[in-house]
């Protein structure tokens, strides 16, 4: 039986060449050019309008929730197998905000806070329904 010659082969010279220690990184320029060259200007500062402050658009959205909290204990049922569409829930939210004589909720709020009470599902939402739309399932035998 004969050996491979690769078992027997040794290297001619240095395989890989010895690099020289690494020493600790250089800390990098404080104006260092970058792609654009130096950037001397402070940083711009931007800041939040005056009209809306943090605890003004909290206050504002527990307003709208608290609004929206009544007109689905007024006009809607709560019910897991319940289906509604957004376009269908928002005309009946309009005609009782008019009759209640409250401010408006824009309608996309409207559909942030209900995306966060019931599942979105297409156009709609998954366990609410107008009381109207629910017919009765009692029968009388």
């Amino acid at each position: 039986m004969s050996k491979s010659r690769w078992l027997t082969w040794t290297p001619k010279g240095a395989v890989t060449e010895k690099m020289p220690d690494p020493g600790p990184p250089k800390p990098s320029k404080v104006h260092s050019g970058g792609f654009e060259g130096p950037f001397s200007a402070p940083s711009p500062i931007i800041e939040r309008p005056c009209s809306a402050s943090p605890k003004a658009t909290s206050t504002s959205r527990d307003a709208a929730t608290s609004q929206i909290f009544r007109w689905i204990g007024a006009r809607c049922v709560i019910r897991r197998d319940n289906w509604s569409s957004e376009k269908s829930l928002w005309s009946d939210y309009v005609g009782w905000r008019q009759q209640q004589k409250v401010p408006v909720v824009p309608r996309e709020q409207f559909a942030e806070i209900l995306d966060q009470l019931f599942q979105r599902e297409m156009d709609g939402w998954q366990g609410v329904a107008l009381a109207i739309d629910i017919a009765d399932n009692s029968y009388i035998m």
